[in-house]
């Protein structure tokens, strides 16, 4: 909702979306799970830092572009 609403278009967006989904990674990584992703996911690379970033992106830019539609209406 923040791309769309801050207009971002094309590459900004995606990078909007790559920089929020690792720093939400980065904050579970440290906060939740005490630097040990181990105890938690069973493949913690490929769960927790790539896992999000792809099963997201659809439900993002379904979002990015109406919200962005809306603003800029």
């Amino acid at each position: 909702m923040a791309a769309g609403a801050l207009g971002l278009e094309s590459y900004p967006g995606f990078a909007f979306y790559l920089v929020g989904t690792l720093l939400t990674s980065a904050l579970v990584f440290a906060l939740r799970a005490d630097a040990r992703p181990e105890r938690y996911f069973y493949r913690p690379g490929s769960e927790m830092w790539a896992g999000g970033l792809f099963e997201g992106l659809s439900g993002f830019v379904l979002t990015w572009t109406l919200v962005y539609g809306l603003v800029r209406a």
